[in-house]
């Protein structure tokens, strides 16, 4: 879900309240879960809370179990033991009759609470009266209580511990998506009074599979929405469940449907028929997941006769509603070659799963733990994977032929590990409507650095996707290309709605993948091996991303003039060789006569009318530029709208409309027509909002219209965003625009003395925490700025910078230590993990009591690895008060899951320590797999 879609509302700092939670636990023949399940909930930290449990067990394992200490023993605690109940809901039925609290925690009998969870919870239902449900994100585990993986959104950008969202947004995000983003039962909290239909009375309102995500929805009907960013609880994964089976797949398909359907006809959430066909359209995506359920009798996982047929008449009818027919059934082989890229597996395995039948993974070597990625994947994929190991031999064709040889469905979709689809779910759908005589597809490669927020750098068409046939195979060590019977295979479509995010090309890892692709190509060259005319291009894109822009010349024009056609055409050798001269500093003049030559001869390549109108305004050719650049935007918009030539738009020119309405709006006004300069320069923000050039005509744009240029700048920025407020501090200091100063870069650079002494020393630390974040890169920027902000510190901070700049001769001293002690504090909310390590490290030029101070400041903060860290440095003598040390200790031990913490406590308690959480702690330990203890015994050892 896009965080872009949901409108957050101002957070308040929570206070613990004193209301009532009931946590409801419903449990069935589980006993083992269930303790477990129950031990979280009597460990958690919150009072005043009662446990209800409600068993309809065929056995009487569980009641045994309940009947004996400390069960038995514990006041919080009522059992219910519901022999009679047959059904679900009619177990769950006497909670309602039992429940005295004013919050409500289910939860159910395999899932885990985390410690803190009830806590942290009901303090924002305290201090939020809007909001009306309480969620976190959460932990997926296995039937042994491994971690496969979290369930996390990624894409919200938390600035704190919770964010708030509107219900209604969120509520029409999860209707959109057909996705349950909120969770199980267990992830949850809410106030007794908010809910209008107890959880379990859904199935009467005809919601029996998705009873919680219309429980979720009801609640955000009339309020909004909390959620935490760090996993709270655990949801465990077995075959046991209701979920995994197939005829409740099916039946929980119909009920999305009806929901969406509610929804719609009821104008929450989902307003007219557009939000209406959206959500439809995610029903027609799942259908590829489903289809083998529904459609194969003889399918390990096949609908029943009675659900197949309901399913596909619920389906008959969305696809009439959207004017579409339903999908034919195609099977996908997505295929990867790799070695060391366990960091990228799980996205790009995730990700393929969105249209594939199979995984065909080749593993060259990996000693990275790639093999644990996969295995750990392979646990919660109902697709099968074929992996094959073997040995690297500097030969890309030959490994990928592996791969194809393996591959047994109708089309392959291969992508490298740094490559996935934009929008996978849209794949199978694509492939499926296809005629049979089409053979391959061209989708669009778009190069982004993913070291610089995504900023694209070019793209360019490439076959990805091919029909299955034994006959087509790889040839080529580096740079690899399919053939057909020894030619190149004839790709009759090109698809601009697959395309593809490559991150090969981000700043920190171009270097050496080009110094490899070099070293094979001129291997290739020198053996004989390819054509060297097809490797001129090759060897041109190596040298220009290694700066040798005279031989990435040479070798572009050789292609040029040599090379074969292509799938990807020669337009990006002429963008290459155009970058080159740039790079060689070539004439103006020059670069201009080369882009206009090459755009004659190809006047539907739109980077060339791009380059040319760009360079033609450069050489003052003005009218001649505005005319270029016009019909080069007029003609972007009809490619970006499906009604240009594929191959078009499947090119790099969508990367140049920002330079293209900056460069246009600069001639209007120049021309002083600041009413057409507007619109493109908006245009320009939009696509690279980090353009100074850019964003400095805005301002002048606005000046020369009236406007406020500071009101219009929520438009394209928010304030709550590091990256943007950094940005804005930047120009304001490259740009030198002094007059915005004051509200774009407060924090940075006070002008004088006298002003940081008017608005307090309560700036200080914040002035020290962009001084220490911005580093070497601030101080080479602008040195004097630096300095001059640098003087307005105490000395000790002072010092601090000088130590973290590595200056010569700097160095910190005991009377630092108060003056460092404040910088964590500046830094401790504000720093990325790795610039506080390398604070924290600053650490061991002070005494012991120090470091245990800057360890307590760590932990309070939920630094726990870099708290145990600097606990571990101070020396016997510099203790303290020992109860309270051994307590501290433990603690970060517990939450990084060592059974050394109980050690910790027992120290404690030996040294007065009365702190009354211990024995919650102790309790959840108890809970701990054995294995996990095991392994935690060896680590303190």
């Amino acid at each position: 879900m896009a965080a872009s879609n949901v409108k957050r509302q101002k957070r308040q700092k929570p206070e613990a309240g004193k209301h009532l939670i009931s946590v409801l636990i419903p449990t069935y023949n589980a006993p083992e879960f269930f303790r477990i399940a129950l031990e979280s909930a009597r460990a958690q930290d919150y009072a005043p809370m009662e446990i209800i449990v409600c068993d309809n067990s065929t056995d009487d394992r569980t009641e045994r179990m309940m009947n004996a200490a400390p069960y038995r023993d514990d006041p919080r605690i009522r059992y219910v033991r519901n022999r009679d109940a047959k059904t679900k809901e009619e177990n769950f039925a006497p909670f309602e009759h039992l429940v005295r609290g004013d919050y409500i925690q289910w939860l159910m009998h395999d899932d885990v609470l985390y410690p803190g969870k009830l806590t942290k919870m009901a303090a924002v239902l305290d201090a939020h009266p809007e909001v009306t449900l309480v969620a976190s994100q959460r932990d997926i585990i296995d039937e042994d209580g491994n971690v496969l993986n979290s369930w996390l959104q990624s894409d919200f950008a938390f600035e704190s511990e919770y964010e708030i969202f509107t219900g209604e947004s969120f509520g029409a995000n999860m209707l959109k998506r057909m996705a349950n983003f909120i969770g199980e039962p267990s992830v949850v909290l809410f106030r007794r009074k908010d809910q209008r239909h107890p959880y379990y009375h859904a199935e009467s309102r005809g919601y029996k599979r998705i009873s919680d995500v219309a429980m979720w929805l009801e609640l955000m009907e009339t309020g909004d929405f909390a959620l935490f960013r760090a996993p709270l609880s655990a949801f465990r994964v077995h075959a046991e469940q209701e979920g995994q089976q197939p005829d409740v797949v099916a039946e929980s398909r119909l009920e999305w449907q009806r929901l969406i359907e509610d929804y719609y006809r009821r104008d929450i959430f989902l307003h007219g028929k557009d939000d209406y066909h959206e959500a439809l359209r995610v029903l027609m995506v799942d259908y590829r997941r489903t289809r083998r359920s529904c459609c194969d009798p003889t399918a390990v996982h096949a609908f029943s006769p009675a659900w197949r047929e309901r399913y596909l008449a619920m389906m008959d009818g969305v696809a009439r509603e959207l004017g579409m027919p339903l999908p034919a059934d195609v099977t996908i082989s997505a295929c990867l070659i790799y070695r060391n890229e366990a960091p990228r597996l799980p996205a790009w395995l995730t990700s393929a799963t969105e249209f594939c039948d199979e995984f065909v993974l080749v593993d060259t070597g990996s000693t990275d733990g790639s093999a644990d990625a996969v295995n750990m994947f392979a646990k919660t994929t109902p697709a099968p994977i074929k992996s094959i190991q073997t040995p690297w031999q500097d030969d890309f064709a030959a490994v990928r032929n592996l791969a194809l040889d393996a591959a047994s469905c109708d089309w392959i979709v291969f992508l490298d590990a740094d490559e996935t689809f934009v929008h996978p779910e849209a794949v199978w759908a694509t492939l499926a409507q296809l005629p049979d005589t089409v053979l391959g597809v061209c989708v669009p490669i778009i190069n982004v650095d993913e070291d610089a927020g995504d900023h694209e750098i070019s793209r360019f068409p490439a076959l990805r996707i091919w029909r299955n046939a034994k006959n087509r195979r790889y040839i080529g060590r580096v740079h690899e290309m399919l053939v057909e019977d020894g030619q190149p295979l004839a790709v009759t479509c090109t698809d601009p709605r697959l395309a593809v995010r490559h991150t090969g090309y981000s700043t920190k890892r171009l270097h050496a993948k080009i110094q490899r692709d070099l070293a094979l190509i001129e291997y290739a060259v020198a053996h004989g091996e390819r054509d060297a005319r097809q490797m001129h291009r090759y060897l041109a894109d190596c040298y220009y991303g290694l700066g040798d822009y005279r031989r990435a010349l040479e070798a572009a024009m050789k292609a040029i003039e040599e090379e074969p056609e292509t799938v990807a055409g020669k337009q990006p050798l002429y963008v290459l060789v155009l970058e080159a001269m740039k790079g060689l500093e070539r004439p103006k003049e020059e670069q201009l006569a080369f882009a206009r030559a090459a755009h004659q001869e190809h006047p539907d390549w739109l980077d060339l009318a791009e380059a040319e109108g760009v360079l033609a305004a450069a050489c003052g050719e003005r009218a001649a530029a505005k005319a270029t650049l016009t019909a080069f935007l007029t003609a972007l918009d009809a490619a970006e709208a499906g009604e240009g030539p594929a191959l078009q738009q499947a090119t790099g020119a969508a990367a140049r409309r920002g330079e293209a309405c900056r460069t246009l709006a600069a001639l209007h006004l120049e021309d002083g027509d600041a009413a057409s300069a507007v619109p493109l320069l908006r245009q320009a923000l939009a696509r690279s909002r980090y353009d100074e050039a850019a964003l400095t005509l805005w301002e002048a744009a606005c000046r020369a219209r009236g406007t406020a240029f500071l009101a219009s700048l929520e438009g394209f920025y928010d304030e709550k965003k590091a990256e943007d407020r950094a940005f804005l501090r930047g120009w304001v200091i490259h740009e030198g625009q002094a007059a915005y100063r004051e509200a774009l870069a407060p924090d940075l650079v006070p002008v004088t003395c006298d002003e940081a002494v008017q608005r307090g020393a309560a700036e200080l630390p914040v002035l020290f925490a962009a001084l220490f974040l911005g580093g070497e890169g601030l101080y080479a920027r602008n040195p004097l700025i630096y300095q001059h902000s640098a003087r307005l510190l105490p000395d000790g901070l002072r010092h601090i910078l000088a130590v973290h700049l590595q200056r010569p001769d700097a160095a910190l001293v005991p009377e630092d230590a108060d003056a460092y002690l404040t910088g964590l504090d500046a830094l401790v909310q504000r720093a990325s993990d790795g610039a506080l390590a390398s604070y924290a490290k600053l650490a061991e030029a002070f005494d012991g009591a120090t470091v245990r101070q800057a360890a307590e400041r760590l932990a309070a903060h939920e630094h726990w690895a870099l708290a145990f860290s600097l606990f571990q440095q101070v020396a016997a003598d510099d203790i303290g008060d020992a109860a309270a040390f051994w307590h501290s200790v433990g603690l970060c031990l517990y939450h990084l899951h060592e059974v050394a913490a109980d050690e910790c406590f027992a120290r404690a308690e030996a040294a007065g320590c009365t702190a009354r959480d211990i024995a919650s702690y102790r309790a959840w330990m108890a809970a701990w797999p054995q294995e996990s203890q095991e392994a935690g015994e060896e680590a303190a050892r």
